[in-house]
């Protein structure tokens, strides 16, 4: 005789149906539950592993896990899921991925992708075998393989590049921003002080003066930043030379002269600091002293700037005007009426006989 189906309690009387083990099928050719479904033990077809769940009673096992009807009765271990798992077993997370409670890899902490909890983006590294994520950048856990040049991993949040300090550069290999150039703290490598530029955009910090990086916007009349002793600073442009480069320009009647803009010889000026000669004789900028100590001579003649001898006018420098003026040849000699004995005492070269007085 036939044996009768088993119940968990044991046999049941000829004719009942006894209930089918927990997870098992019921392949009856009647009434099945395969495949997705299997028995619960009591009697009820409900999901079979690896099937969605949100609960431990919509399983046949009794075992929600992660969303799915799972076999680990006490869950998976950190960075494994039965999501992720075949069939309701624990799967490997994606790396940078942190599993729930009650096996945590979180925080400091994340996910690689071989079930392995590490340390996550943005955290000190020596070494990649000790980040979630494979890779250790700029002595931090970082989202990428390398920064490009002027960005770090150790500037930016959570192992993200963040950008590098203006005016630092970048020595760290592959992008790299040395030598002639700097990073301007917006993530582009750019043109130190005193390199060549077109614009201010071509400078790491700087302002582009004179057709180079400056340290200033812009420098003053009778300087250039293309010429200080120091790249990126200002310095004096040749004496006798003009500055045309605007805002401060020195042309027209004035030159430079000592990194000040000056006048040039015959120009007006109340003292020799505004000329670039140094010298202000007759009350113009002059090119000589124009013999101080000697007659009848000027910087403000026929030809300003250059000293020429005054004849037949007064001379109120040399020639006192009130008695004496200087005659045709440039000598200083007595006003027509000043007393005379002599005709070589006067401008006219006539001293009036009996009146002993100029002509």
């Amino acid at each position: 005789m036939a044996m009768l189906p088993q119940s968990p309690s044991g046999p049941l009387p000829y004719g009942l149906c006894g209930n089918i083990a927990i997870s098992q099928p019921d392949t009856a050719a009647t009434v099945t539950c395969t495949g997705t479904s299997a028995c619960d033990g009591a009697g009820v077809c409900k999901p079979n592993l690896g099937q969605p769940c949100a609960n431990n009673g919509i399983c046949a096992n009794g075992n929600c896990v992660d969303g799915v009807c799972c076999g680990a009765a006490s869950g998976c271990p950190a960075c494994q899921s039965c999501a992720a798992g075949a069939n309701g077993t624990c799967g490997n997370l994606l790396a940078g991925a942190d599993n729930a409670l009650p096996n945590t890899c979180n925080g400091t902490s994340s996910c690689d992708s071989a079930g392995n909890c590490k340390k996550a983006n943005g955290q000190t590294c020596a070494a990649t075998t000790e980040c979630a994520t494979g890779t250790c950048v700029d002595g931090v856990c970082c989202g990428v393989a390398s920064c490009p040049a002027c960005k770090s991993c150790a500037l930016g949040a959570n192992g993200t590049c963040g950008n590098i300090l203006a005016g630092t550069q970048d020595t760290v290999a592959p992008g790299t921003c040395m030598g002639t150039s700097q990073c301007d703290g917006a993530g582009a490598c750019k043109a130190i002080n005193g390199q060549t530029c077109a614009t201010t955009a071509d400078c790491a910090v700087g302002t582009c003066v004179d057709l180079v990086c400056c340290g200033v916007t812009s420098c003053p009349a009778c300087q250039s930043c293309a010429l200080g002793m120091t790249p990126g600073t200002c310095g004096n442009i040749a004496d006798g030379s003009p500055d045309t480069v605007m805002p401060n320009t020195c042309m027209g009647m004035n030159v430079c002269s000592g990194g000040a803009c000056k006048a040039v010889n015959g120009q007006p000026c109340g003292g020799g600091g505004t000329c670039q000669s140094n010298l202000c004789v007759d009350n113009v900028c002059c090119g000589t002293t124009c013999g101080a100590a000697s007659v009848c001579m000027t910087c403000n003649g026929a030809t300003p700037g250059t000293c020429t001898m005054v004849t037949s006018a007064d001379d109120p420098n040399s020639c006192p005007a009130v008695t004496k003026t200087c005659n045709s040849a440039g000598a200083c000699l007595l006003k027509p009426g000043q007393p005379c004995i002599i005709n070589g005492q006067c401008a006219s070269g006539m001293c009036s006989p009996g009146m002993s007085v100029c002509q």
